[in-house]
């Protein structure tokens, strides 16, 4: 049995806590299109992905991606039918459609994805083109699903694209979680990361709209909205510990998470979670420097920071040098897209920084989010507003390749372009290149902290140089030359990140295994 939560309510209630669409806020005559760039979206996973891991159901879940793309077809087939309908008939009993028979009924699993994507794409085509030019008495015409359930002509289409898009991410998720089942190798990651980067298969994981003067790299996917909902609380943390660290590291974070000390540093179970998420990973050393007292940053807590845009930053009014807070825009996001500005902000040196410094530090909160990505591939679905933002970094850092190379660097100056098909304003060969802030290197002089380059060593390989002592063109020519070829940012890492993210084709990944389960509608 699938989850029969109350979806009509889902659309109609702001943006959904699971794919982040908020299907009531579009103007309705943008309808067609955004279900037609749903319908490509589809295309593209379909046609790009081998049938078998199409076909894959991980994780004892119920549907497999294909199977959610036929459902996707069938809803848009019938919504197209049931719109008819309500435009000639004055309130038509609608009935109901028993879609979880039609998974078996229709055959959904051994359909072909390639006439799939073609059918999904034509039935998007035939709905928006009964959409568009209606006036406001079409789309305000009505027609009754089931006792009680009212629908409008608007409502139907806001409905059906929420499912084109919700089940998008739905089967993104199950081919992530295969691919990394799989056990990826490097002989699979590395064919992979020397193809040229390509549009990401879902541009609504990344940044839209502008924000605190920000422009997104994706302007055309849906706008972003903060993760609502409670914050996080001490039962959850200790489950996302267990969930997202090995058991060795999850054992100590749990002892560290509930011990006196670090309960009254970092108050709030949210930050704290976000804060030992980074244990075992790239920048494990900038949490142990800042658990024994030797970073700038001494304290941590939630408050509205100097400077709207910032995700971590000092709190207005707060004379506490030492003391940093997540914004209060972000109190309920996931600890896993928070932990990655920790990493960042732990050793910043504030407004003295450089954009070199900025750079880097950008770059290490980069790889520290793709390597949670790649360890739990289901992460690359989260659709907040944080998640976005930190994905639309990720990108930056993972798509910074040399032409036909695999490896990816903060500083990459023949990469070829970071964001395809994105923002051409904010297009750009590497992170090194972003215009982060006015100062230059020589005009500020900084070492690099000690966390911070122990940090940089875990991405390079064990035999490279000492990383530089200073933010300037010395440490950018030991990011190009070395990044890429460490444990925690290798080749498997960052195509697992990568496949997370919709940034690779699996095309010439290895075949997941099949195995039954169950899962959502």
């Amino acid at each position: 049995m699938v989850d029969e939560r109350d979806w009509v309510g889902v659309v109609a209630g702001g943006p959904c806590a699971e794919c982040g669409l908020d299907a009531g806020a579009t103007p309705r005559g943008e309808l067609p299109d955004e279900l037609r760039r749903a319908a490509h979206a589809w295309a593209t996973l379909l046609t790009d992905t081998p049938v078998t891991g199409l076909r894959a159901r991980p994780h004892g879940t119920a549907w497999s991606a294909l199977e959610y793309g036929g459902h996707v077809d069938g809803v848009l087939e019938v919504f197209g039918l049931r719109v008819d309908r309500m435009l000639v008939e004055d309130g038509p009993e609608l009935g109901w459609w028993d879609h979880e028979a039609a998974v078996l009924d229709d055959s959904y699993q051994q359909r072909d994805p390639a006439g799939l994507a073609h059918d999904i794409e034509r039935d998007t085509a035939a709905l928006s083109a009964r959409l568009m030019g209606l006036d406001d008495a079409q789309w305000s015409r009505t027609g009754m699903r089931r006792a009680g359930e009212r629908f409008t002509v608007e409502g139907l289409a806001r409905f059906a694209w929420h499912e084109s898009v919700h089940h998008l991410h739905d089967a993104s998720r199950l081919l992530a979680e295969s691919w990394t089942a799989a056990a990826l190798t490097t002989a699979d990651a590395t064919p992979m990361l020397q193809a040229p980067p390509t549009e990401p298969t879902d541009i609504a994981a990344f940044s839209s709209n502008s924000l605190f003067g920000q422009p997104g790299i994706y302007p055309d996917g849906p706008p972003m909205s903060p993760a609502a909902g409670a914050p996080t609380d001490d039962r959850a943390a200790h489950a996302m510990l267990d969930e997202l660290l090995d058991p060795e590291h999850a054992a100590r974070a749990h002892d560290r998470f509930d011990g006196a000390e670090l309960r009254e540093r970092v108050p709030d179970a949210g930050c704290r979670a976000a804060l030992l998420l980074l244990s075992g990973g790239p920048a494990s050393p900038v949490l142990e420097a800042f658990l024994v007292g030797t970073t700038p940053v001494l304290r941590l807590g939630i408050g509205r920071t100097v400077g709207d845009g910032r995700v971590v930053g000092p709190e207005v009014s707060d004379g506490d040098a030492a003391r940093r807070v997540l914004n209060e825009r972000y109190r309920a996001e996931h600890p896993a897209v928070v932990a990655p500005s920790l990493a960042h902000a732990l050793c910043h040196h504030g407004e003295l920084a450089s954009n070199a410094e900025e750079a880097t530090l950008h770059g290490l909160l980069g790889a520290v989010h793709t390597w949670l990505l790649a360890g739990t591939p289901s992460l690359g679905a989260l659709r907040s507003e944080l998640a976005r933002r930190q994905a639309s970094l990720t990108i930056t850092l993972l798509n910074a390749r040399p032409p036909e190379r695999s490896v990816a660097s903060i500083r990459c100056p023949d990469g070829p372009g970071t964001i395809p098909g994105g923002n051409p304003d904010l297009q750009c060969p590497d992170l090194w290149s972003i215009p982060f802030t006015s100062r230059a290197a020589q005009d500020c002089d900084l070492f690099v902290p000690r966390p911070v380059r122990d940090s940089l060593a875990r991405l390079a390989a064990g035999t490279a140089p000492p990383v530089p002592e200073r933010y300037d063109d010395t440490l950018g020519d030991w990011l190009t030359e070395h990044l890429g070829r460490g444990v925690w940012f290798g080749d498997v890492v960052r195509a697992g990140a990568g496949l997370a993210l919709g940034l690779l084709s699996p095309r010439r990944a290895p075949q997941p295994p099949r195995s039954p389960g169950s899962s959502p509608p």
